[in-house]
């Protein structure tokens, strides 16, 4: 059909279905229920939806079996989720009902004993229904439980055998307070002392805190100027009271108790300590912070003074004044909070520019700054501004100006080449370095003839004879001197004498020529005392070993001579470190003889027969013999080849040459060393020389020579002069396979002593003993885990050290169940997982290890 009306067209469609063969009719379609994949119906069945079987035992003791947890807990009047709870293992019991043997196993809960009001002692593992029976609150009884509350309406915590558990005091706020008949009352606990006198404790805390003025005639205490009180830390008596600034002196003297206070601060505390430069004060319990640039003393007057302060009169003129118009001038020192001192350099009338001198208690800004400061633009930082005590501006001026070497009209020695020979001190001169002001140099002297000398060229005439004529017998032509004037560049040259002339001038073979007798010294004087010249003693090159008290030997080259330090590249420190080479103190320097031996002895006559080759020029190259070397993975195609190969390097034996009976008599070639061994060297080119094993490794030995010097040694290239001294064992110690373990009675005939003896122990040291084991071997695995190449010998090594702890884990857990600890936390109701665990700890924390054992320790790790 079809119509068209207007613009608008519908059309309609009539289509007829034809089911196939089999096929069911929509109407007669049944909707089925939908099955989640757990296979329950999501609409049916009441019970489906909790249809589990389930297995409790009632606080009766009778066991219930069936299927459906919510009809049964419908039934019996119980809830539901608490059920399910306790068949699923999350709660132990409800109301007495339980899972029945054969369910989850959870840990024994804790058990619980109080004290009813007529003394009788009740036991219970669950608290709430304990404390539903009762007519008791829960809460107040898990408090009562953990020793937090007492009480709990006259029950209270006990011991299984009645004996009551006071919990331990809390720490209560201490007060002081005036009465209203004038009696000063201290106590702890202000709630019970509301409750005695019939007050408030909230307003109690108000006057306590300064809120409030008094409470029902209660008020804080105020020590009135006609008082007479107690110093607390001095016992002395005293009347009134004033504050001043704190000197240094004063924060020597301060000891704790003693009383302080802050600038501008009407309240004074008691000193506890200092955490960096602010005092910490006390007051009632609570602390206060004092910054030291405002700590004022507390001094008494009119009674017995405190011996600790000056007695002297309040005076108002030593606190410090803030800056205005009328007194910041040119000169005058100013202060900020921090502590800083500056100067006030210029007054620009608009405001005024401060030097800061980088001094005082933080000396920010640094040193040499100048800043302008508007009066009106920087009101606030000026605010912070003050002028300066005169005890910080006494230390400045002490530590800073430096005073005069010699006096004017002084006779003095000049070594200066211009003015050589007697002067007189005519002044010190003065320099303007900016135009405004003249600033007097001490370093400077100006003499009779007008001539500007430097003070490290002079020297008094008393002092200069004297050298002399200790000098005048020394000094000879011919004689080998070192120079020790520092101004012309030739500081520790060495120079022979030329001439001898008057007044102590010597003549020596330098570009300058003539030194004075005091800038000079003997080499053979020198060497007497090889620190009195310093850096005299070395030169760059110089091979050189550090003798630093306490510190590991090594050596090293001078890379440079500063006049305080050395610069040294040590042997075995990469340059990329230290390029320019470590600073070390001349003091702990002295040459390293060894080396020149050694470069005696590096001759091409003196390398054996080893493969080289010759050029027509005498260059001689030396071939590496890398036939001692393991095998590398690049040369060999498969991993089987590899592994072959490192077995017969390790399994390899080097036939080495027997050697002479004249130059190595005694010796003799073994394949083990240990540390302390006495050895000589099996090659033809060591023959004569002696060492002894620092340190022994897998068929390698760390040798120190008689010479100084130490190298790696293979073991076929060593000989045995004299083997180390075994230690004996301490009786009644003996070695067993884990390291040394106590004995009481001697091993019988034939027993094997590789098998641990320590049964005579106490079982704690016993168990003890058996955690060191464990550790060590850990540390071991850990130790082999990490080389690079896991060879057979590593892995079987690793495998044996598990097995090891296995060992020891087993003989724990049989020596555990006689420990009377263990079986008390089992009896709380610890899991023997947890008990093992908290009673390992506390053997671990105060058992100590016998002696042998620590020495076992040392004799794994080595």
């Amino acid at each position: 059909m079809r119509t068209c009306e207007s613009s608008k067209q519908i059309s309609l469609f009539a289509l007829k279905w034809k089911p196939q063969k089999g096929q069911p009719m929509p109407w007669d379609i049944k909707q089925k229920l939908c099955k989640p994949k757990g296979g329950r119906n999501k609409k049916g069945d009441f019970d489906n939806f909790h249809n589990r079987d389930y297995d409790f035992v009632s606080p009766d003791g009778e066991v219930f079996t069936g299927k459906g947890i919510r009809r049964f807990a419908q039934e019996h009047g119980l809830c539901e989720s608490a059920l399910r709870n306790v068949l699923n293992g999350r709660l132990h019991s409800y109301k007495g009902w339980t899972k029945a043997i054969g369910g989850k196993k959870l840990p024994v809960p804790p058990t619980y004993c109080f004290l009813s009001p007529s003394g009788e002692v009740h036991t219970t593992t669950n608290l709430s229904e304990f404390a539903r029976q009762h007519d008791l609150c829960y809460a107040a009884l898990s408090r009562i439980s953990r020793c937090v509350r007492g009480t709990h309406k006259g029950w209270r915590h006990c011991t299984p055998d009645g004996q009551p558990i006071v919990p331990s005091d809390r720490k209560h706020r201490k007060f002081t307070l005036l009465s209203p008949t004038g009696e000063i009352v201290e106590g702890s606990n202000l709630k019970a002392f509301a409750e005695q006198h019939g007050l408030s404790r909230g307003c109690l805390m108000n006057v306590l805190d300064g809120t409030s003025k008094e409470h029902k005639g209660w008020k804080l205490p105020v020590i009135s100027p006609m008082t007479t009180t107690t110093a607390p830390n001095l016992g002395k008596l005293f009347t009134s009271s004033g504050t001043r600034p704190a000197t240094d002196e004063d924060i020597a003297l301060l000891e704790k108790g003693d009383w302080i206070s802050a600038r501008e601060n009407p309240w004074s505390y008691q000193f506890k300590s200092w955490d960096g430069d602010t005092c910490i004060g006390t007051f009632e319990g609570k602390e206060f912070l004092i910054p030291r640039h405002i700590l004022m003393v507390v001094e008494f007057f009119e009674g017995q003074v405190v011996e600790k302060f000056y007695r002297r009169e309040p005076d108002s003129n030593q606190s410090l004044n803030n800056l205005n118009k009328s007194n910041t001038k040119p000169g005058v020192y100013i202060v900020d909070r921090q502590g800083s001192l500056a100067k006030v350099a210029d007054d620009l009338g608009f405001g005024f520019v401060l030097d800061w001198l980088g001094f005082g208690e933080a000396p920010v800004p640094a040193s040499g700054k100048n800043l302008t400061y508007n009066w009106e633009r920087d009101d606030k930082t000026i605010g912070r501004l003050a002028i300066a005590p005169q005890e910080l501006v006494a230390k400045y001026k002490a530590q800073n100006e430096r005073t005069h070497q010699f006096k004017v009209g002084d006779r003095l020695m000049s070594s200066h080449p211009i003015t050589k020979g007697e002067i007189t001190v005519a002044k010190y001169p003065t320099f303007s370095w900016d135009g405004k002001q003249d600033v007097e140099k001490p370093d400077y002297v100006l003499t009779t003839e007008n001539n500007l000398i430097h003070v490290s060229y002079l020297s008094s005439i008393d002092s200069t004879q004297q050298l002399v004529e200790g000098r005048s017998n020394a000094f000879k032509v011919g004689s080998r001197v070192r120079i020790l004037n520092k101004n012309f560049g030739e500081y520790g040259q060495e120079c022979n004498v030329i001439n001898l002339q008057t007044n102590g001038w010597v003549v020596v073979d330098t570009p300058k020529g003539t030194y004075h007798s005091s800038n000079l010294e003997l080499i053979e004087s020198s060497n007497s005392h090889k620190f009195s010249v310093g850096v005299a003693c070395f030169s760059v090159g110089d091979r050189v070993r550090d003798t630093f008290p306490g510190g590991k030997p090594r050596t090293g080259t001078i890379a440079d001579t500063p006049e305080k330090y050395a610069l040294v590249h040590w042997d075995g420190v990469s340059l990329e470190n230290s390029p320019n080479g470590q600073q070390w103190s001349y003091e702990y320097l002295e040459k390293d003889d060894s080396s020149r031996a050694i470069a005696t002895r590096w001759n091409p006559d003196h390398f054996g027969e080893v493969p080289r080759q010759v050029d027509a020029s005498g260059q001689a190259t030396i071939f590496f013999d890398d036939t001692g070397e393991p095998p590398e993975p690049d040369d060999f195609d498969t991993i089987e080849e590899f592994n072959q190969a490192w077995d017969e390097w390790e399994q390899r034996d080097v036939c080495t040459p027997e050697p002479s009976a004249d130059e190595n008599d005694g010796q003799k070639l073994v394949t083990e060393f240990r540390k302390g061994d006495k050895v000589a060297p099996a090659w033809p080119a060591g023959r004569g020389r002696r060492g002894v094993v620092e340190k022994v490794e897998k068929n390698f030995a760390h040798i120190e020579w008689t010479n100084g010097t130490s190298g790696k040694v293979r073991f076929d290239q060593l000989l045995l002069v004299e083997r180390a001294k075994e230690e004996s064992l301490p009786i009644p110690f003996w070695r067993s396979r884990f390291g040394l373990h106590p004995c009481d009675q001697p091993a019988p005939e034939g027993a094997q002593k590789d098998h641990i003896r320590c049964d005579t122990l106490p079982t704690d040291q016993q168990i003890r003993i058996c955690q060191e084991r464990i550790f060590q071997q850990n540390w071991r695995i850990q130790d082999l885990e990490a080389q690079p190449k896991q060879s057979k010998e590593i892995k079987k090594t690793i495998e044996s050290a598990k097995s090891n702890i296995a060992f020891e884990e087993e003989l724990i857990n049989s020596l555990l169940p006689s420990l009377i600890i263990y079986r008390q936390f089992l009896d709380l109701g610890l899991s023997e997982g947890e008990a093992k665990r908290e009673v390992l700890g506390i053997i671990a924390s105060q058992t100590p290890l016998p002696p042998a054992c620590h020495q076992c320790s040392q004799f794994l790790r080595q």
